[in-house]
């Protein structure tokens, strides 16, 4: 799983559930409050960013695991029937809720540290929107799995997988040939 490949999957999925979002889009970065008014302009609508994803460090495997910091912001507008913070607020714990059991993708662990923030400002109240945003924390691996690559290269793989037999020689194969050493191991 890569970090854009996690950040599209919430994407797909936010537009899959919730088909009254005029807009559901991807963003490269963080917002500001102006990036947001202009973003107002369509309402409802959902736009996804990695807010940042910082390394917790390599696994044995070769990958590296990073703590990433994913947001879903809600653009609406206030409506005959409800306030824009009420219908932004509906989707806002949906979302959140969704995010907390990782229906997004089975191959991440569920979300931590899931915060809702109401983003209002004046002058959204002056324009009758309002823009939520719910963010969480991702757990995904990222790069080849080194040792599943090794165990599934076969018999014909020109890869040496070196091992000592029973009298402590060193042996192994390459390429499905037996190798053995006519030195002791020390």
């Amino acid at each position: 799983m890569s970090i854009i490949g996690y950040r599209a999957k919430v994407a797909q999925f936010v537009k899959a559930t919730f088909p009254q979002l005029k807009r559901v889009e991807t963003h490269p970065g963080k917002f500001t409050l102006d990036d947001l008014d202009r973003l107002c302009t369509v309402a409802p609508a959902a736009y996804v960013a990695i807010l940042a994803a910082p390394p917790k460090g390599r696994v044995a495997t070769g990958q590296v695991l990073f703590n990433v910091c994913i947001a879903v912001f809600i653009a609406t507008r206030h409506s005959r029937e409800e306030d824009a913070d009420e219908i932004g607020w509906r989707f806002v714990e949906a979302i959140a809720a969704m995010a907390q059991y990782n229906v997004f993708n089975d191959e991440v662990m569920p979300a931590t540290n899931v915060e809702i923030e109401n983003l209002w400002s004046i002058k959204q109240d002056r324009q009758s929107s309002c823009i939520m945003g719910v963010a969480w924390d991702a757990e995904i691996l990222v790069g080849a799995d080194y040792i599943a690559k090794r165990n599934t290269l076969g018999p014909d793989n020109p890869i040496l997988i070196a091992g000592a037999d029973a009298t402590g020689r060193a042996g192994g194969t390459i390429g499905g040939e037996a190798l053995t050493s006519t030195q002791d191991n020390p």
